[in-house]
């Protein structure tokens, strides 16, 4: 029946004990361990999302012992008493539960399976669809006509419906058939013992043959002698475990559909608890009102009257739909004529582009210059019927190069592609809502303009797939202009709703040096690093690929000779087949994983020595993804000039270092002959060459400067060295004394320097004790920098820069650490990215004729700069890199320049 109700019901044990074991142990601002309550709430939202019920409905069980421990005093009794952190989460999961309005059903002596089995009853008997959301396949037995498992896989997101067919694939009988195939097989999780030695293979044999118990007994004649004495002496072990197995169907209860709404959900109450708990990334999951939305519902379906209206409130949707959100479609120049001195009397100004597709032509941009005033300008022939982009051209880049007027946007360095293609160039960048939430909300997990909108103003946007579909080639220029209009001008609104939060909030937590002076003037710098991308010698990659990929086949090929045997060298599963049980490599100390023993690099490095094929495999990995990544896939992105463009991430880490991705650049090796090999590709075009700068030793410069340490200081003064003068100081040789430096900076324990150094743990912490007894200010910098997060929750650059740090009071001494060794790492990493972004605005704005900017890698940033303005180049550098900042020890900047990238001398 197409109108047929539907009703969740949640088996809450399995779901937070999945979530439990899925999900790292993930703390709530407070420092509460919240992973199992995190992991039920997404799996919650996912399947209301998916399932649009009308009804919901929560189960828990209500104690360890049932009535199934009469039957068999040893069901379940192998399991362990529940983990502290775990039994501690289900007060707040019921809670949650509690906030979203759903009703809860425990019953002591009955587990929430027969709850679960019980409520099936009574809702098919309403005719009521049932889907039971579950984080185990206990209740697969129930799936049948009208009713489904909606299952969690693999963590909290991947899920599986089962009906009938799909049970039957999984486990080989039906659903009707599983408590006859359990009261054989047994079921070890729950200590089921079904009848000794019938293992699953064998019951689901039988049953296919014989349908059911009953028709197993009845044919015992054909069984082997051996099987018929099992199942003769056994005969009442059999039936006890059918019995254990099978879920209750038959208690008396009332389902009160009323309390079981999908409406009663308390939007507020949810809201603050998601809030408390630090799950703002799950807030535009929530199921909003009843809303109609050109035709449609916005996803959930709450139908409580208040909420409902609460949520039309802020979520003002489109023209059609209610003329209450004010904007103006453009269609004429005339039309813009009449808005153009509004704008350009503006002194600030949202600015949002709309593009046919992802990085395509411009077809409009949206203005706002209030939080009431908005239009829209779409441009033909991008937008067909829009306003000729020639005949307003003159005037938009008035407005664009007007340097009076302070622009706004939401990740306002893709507007500033979009425009700069489409022949604009833009002036007065002022402020970016996507950069400010990043810096002023570094809990969230997303700054898209969707999700903060909703998380931070509790407004719905206009979903993109509304406008366009979500076909593959669907295209803005095919939206109707009204319906387009309103979602561009909806954004530029949002946005300046945004900006008027903000920017208060960049005041309030002393951010304003960073953000003004560092991450908006960095912006348009990235934009045309951006733009500009570096060369590539495509010829040199193809035969590259030739070369190492015949020296892959090679590697291959010895792998397998010392494994003894043929396997898929790419295949974790097989390696690890290899590596422990047909080599018999000790798997001490190892990291293990559910599968097994992990096969990672990590795991791999601890097996350095162990037998010559791990430096193989370690090699073959190396040289697979170089080739996958690299040399294969570069010349593919190139443009028709043969260069390649990467895409920076400002906040891509905690600490401010930019990230790059579509290609990520900063991945290549640096220190490797193949590395060397594939940076050899990266060249300057003709007539140029390639300029590298970077700072040396930055962080641990930093590091003297903040602990104040004399010892250390005099180091960096007077010696050329420094690492060979904390050698001398430790009496340690120089790659044991880089290794210390670098850990100290890291927040490096003694079991991470022992496996950098191969040594043993109490060695290295004989090493890390001798560091710190030579260098006192250090200690006390390190224990000063700690009890600041302690007593401020957070730790901050020299620039100001901050990162929160909610484990530093977890309960979890695992969590605890980790935020401690970011406490003592983020100021002096973070300080090296904030110097090197203000080093790039500043070289940026000096720049000669000739050179140009193209990458950021880390500490080092590399130019192309035509032969004859390297000298003037180098002496810029020189004098903004050097001098940005006044320690107590100098900084040093190396300079290399060369024809490629790999090969570089210092200038």
């Amino acid at each position: 029946m197409a109108n047929q109700e539907k009703i969740l019901l949640l088996d809450a044990n399995a779901l937070v004990h999945r979530s439990f074991h899925a999900l790292p142990p993930l703390t709530s601002p407070k420092g509460v361990q919240v992973n199992a309550v995190y992991g039920f709430a997404n799996a919650l939202l996912k399947a209301i999302k998916d399932e649009k019920p009308n009804y919901v409905v929560a189960c828990f069980d209500a104690g360890k012992i049932t009535f199934r421990n009469d039957i068999y005093k040893e069901y379940k009794a192998q399991r362990k008493e529940t983990d502290s952190e775990l039994a501690a989460q289900f007060p707040l999961v019921k809670k949650l539960v509690e906030a979203m309005g759903v009703p809860v059903y425990a019953e002591k002596g009955l587990e929430a399976d027969d709850l679960i089995g019980s409520l099936t009853q009574v809702a098919k008997k309403k005719n009521i669809k049932v889907t039971i959301v579950t984080g185990d396949n206990d209740a697969l037995q129930l799936v049948g006509d009208g009713v489904c498992v909606y299952s969690l896989r693999r963590g909290v997101t991947d899920t599986w419906e089962y009906d009938r067919a799909a049970v039957k694939e999984k486990l080989g009988v039906y659903p009707e058939q599983i408590v006859d195939y359990k009261a054989l097989a047994g079921d070890s999780s729950d200590n089921i013992p079904g009848a000794p030695g019938i293992g699953p293979k064998t019951a689901v044999e039988w049953l296919v043959k014989y349908q059911n118990l009953e028709g197993v007994y009845e044919h015992l004649g054909e069984l082997s002698p051996r099987q018929q004495e099992i199942l003769k002496e056994n005969k009442k072990l059999v039936e006890t475990s059918r019995q254990l197995a099978e879920i209750k169907k038959d208690l008396d209860m009332e389902l009160d559909l009323d309390s079981a709404k999908i409406g009663n959900f308390d939007f507020k109450a949810c809201e603050a608890f998601f809030h408390e708990f630090g799950f703002v990334s799950l807030l535009s999951k929530l199921p909003a009102a009843e809303t109609k939305v050109q035709g449609g519902l916005f996803e959930g379906g709450a139908k409580n009257p208040a909420v409902a209206e609460e949520i039309v409130a802020n979520a003002r949707i489109s023209d059609e739909i209610k003329p209450t959100l004010p904007f103006k479609a453009i269609e004429t120049t005339e039309e813009w004529e009449k808005v153009l001195p509004a704008i350009k009397a503006a002194p600030y100004l949202i600015i949002d582009t709309e593009t046919v597709d992802l990085g395509g032509d411009l077809v409009g941009i949206s203005f706002a210059w209030s939080d009431k005033d908005t239009a829209y300008l779409p441009l033909a022939p991008a937008y067909p019927g829009g306003v000729s982009i020639e005949e307003v051209r003159a005037s938009v880049q008035e407005i664009m190069g007007n340097v009076q007027i302070r622009k706004i946007g939401h990740n306002f360095k893709y507007d500033l592609g979009v425009l700069r293609r489409a022949g604009f160039e833009v002036e007065g960048i002022w402020f970016d809502t996507m950069l400010a939430s990043g810096l002023v909300n570094t809990q969230l997990f997303t700054h898209k303009l969707d999700d903060i909108a909703f998380t931070l103003l509790n407004f719905k946007k206009i979903p993109l797939t509304q406008l366009i579909g979500v076909k593959k080639d669907a295209s803005m220029a095919t939206v109707p202009l009204e319906k387009l209009a309103a979602y561009s001008c909806e954004d530029a609104l949002v946005t300046w709703k945004l900006w008027d939060r903000f920017k208060g909030d960049i005041e309030a937590k002393s951010l304003k040096k960073i953000f003004y002076e560092i991450e908006m003037p960095l912006l348009p710098v990235l934009e045309k690093m951006e733009s500009l991308g570096i060369k590539i010698d495509s010829d040199y990659l193809f035969k590259l690929g030739q070369k190492l990929g015949e020296r892959l086949q090679t590697l291959e090929a010895e792998i397998k000779k010392l494994a003894g045997t043929d396997f898929n060298v790419n295949s974790p599963s097989q390696l690890k087949v290899v590596l422990f049980d047909v080599l018999k490599l000790s798997a001490a100390g190892l990291k293990k994983v559910k599968s097994g023993y992990s096969t990672d690099a990590e795991t791999l490095g601890k097996l350095r020595g162990r037998h010559p094929i791990i430096d193989k495999i370690l090699d073959y990995r190396e040289l697979a993804k170089l080739l996958n990544t690299y040399i294969e896939t570069l010349p593919k992105l190139a443009d028709k000039n043969g260069r390649v463009h990467t895409s920076f991430q400002q906040l891509g880490a905690a600490t401010g270092r930019l990230s790059s991705q579509n290609p990520n650049l900063q991945n290549i090796p640096i220190r490797t002959d193949l590395g060397n090999e594939v940076r050899r590709a990266f060249v300057a075009d003709s007539g140029k060459l390639l300029l590298g700068a970077d700072y040396s030793q930055a962080e641990l410069r930093i590091l003297a400067h903040m602990s104040e340490d004399p010892v250390l200081i005099e180091a960096f003064r007077n010696k050329s060295d420094f690492h060979a003068a904390v050698a001398e100081e430790l009496k340690v040789d120089r790659r044991t004394a880089k290794a210390i430096n670098f850990g100290i900076v890291y927040g490096l324990g003694a079991n991470g320097l022992a496996n950098d150094l191969g040594i043993t743990p109490i060695e290295a912490k004989g090493f890390i004790d001798r560091y710190f007894h030579t260098f006192p200010g250090v200690t006390k910098y390190l224990e000063r920098m700690k009890q600041f997060a302690r007593d401020n929750g957070y730790v901050e650059t020299l620039f100001g820069r901050r990162r929160y740090l909610p484990d530093i009071h977890s309960p979890n001494p695992m969590l605890r650490a980790s935020a401690e060794r970011m406490a003592i790492n983020m100021p002096s990493q973070g300080a090296v990215a904030d110097l090197m972004e203000l080093a790039m605005v500043k070289i940026a704005a000096k720049l000669p004729d000739g050179a140009n900017m193209l990458l950021q890698i880390h500490d080092e940033l590399l130019f192309e700069v035509d032969k004859d303005k390297v000298d003037e180049l180098v002496k810029l550098i020189h004098e903004i890199m050097g001098h940005l900042i006044e320690l107590k020890v100098p900084m040093i900047v190396d300079i290399k320049t060369g024809p490629n990238w790999a090969d570089m001398r210092k200038n």
